[in-house]
């Protein structure tokens, strides 16, 4: 019998995860299977707290930090692609160590990590993509080829619960995008935060219970 592992791909702003993160991993622990968790980089509050600090004090943090997003802005539409592919590259050869033929691999993506999941079952035998909150469509850059041009090639099954009030592509305003049978969609009520009432909560985790049953 193989032994079953889960992926999860966070998040690019985790923090903003934290409570459902740690509920979902209360839950998901409560199945006979190992995890390993990945996540995009932790924001510059994290990684340089004594220079937020002092910048704060001189009141110029906030001034700077708009200032900074202003300039970006333009080149997220082009970053959001490499930030994907760094993510993939980091995490192939834990893929390419693992024992497939003991193993069954679950790959469970929420957000942007949705996309790093989707293309690693491009690459590799997973048993399911689990997606939560999948970004079909930038609010504010529209559609962009490298978030659903892998949808249609798809080979593996992949469920995607997805807010009814998603940003990124509510249920029904992504019914014209091209995606292979494999790809399962599963409305929630919620939006792209997916925060979950206790609902919400019981209709997702049901499902997540078949999924890896």
């Amino acid at each position: 019998m193989k032994r079953k592992v889960m992926l999860i791909c966070g998040r690019e702003n985790r923090s903003a995860d934290a409570l459902f993160h740690a509920q979902l991993m209360a839950y998901v622990k409560s199945f006979d299977l190992s995890v390993m968790e990945n996540s995009s980089e932790m924001p510059i509050e994290a990684r340089s707290p004594q220079l937020v600090h002092f910048l704060k004090y001189f009141g110029v943090f906030n001034i700077l930090r708009t200032a900074l997003h202003r300039l970006l802005t333009p080149l997220e539409r082009y970053l959001g692609k490499v930030k994907i592919e760094r993510r993939i590259w980091q995490l192939r050869p834990t893929l390419q160590q693992l024992d497939w033929d003991q193993v069954d691999l679950y790959i469970l993506g929420r957000s942007a990590g949705a996309l790093v999941a989707s293309r690693l079952a491009m690459e590799f035998p997973v048993k399911a993509v689990i997606a939560l909150g999948y970004p079909f469509i930038h609010p504010v850059f529209g559609m962009q080829s490298y978030r659903v041009k892998y949808l249609p090639r798809m080979r593996q099954a992949m469920y995607v619960f997805q807010g009814i009030r998603d940003a990124y592509g509510a249920p029904e305003k992504i019914s014209s995008i091209p995606m292979a049978s494999y790809v399962h969609i599963i409305p929630l009520n919620t939006d792209h935060s997916f925060v979950l009432d206790d609902a919400s909560w019981e209709e997702f985790t049901s499902q997540l219970a078949v999924i890896l049953s």
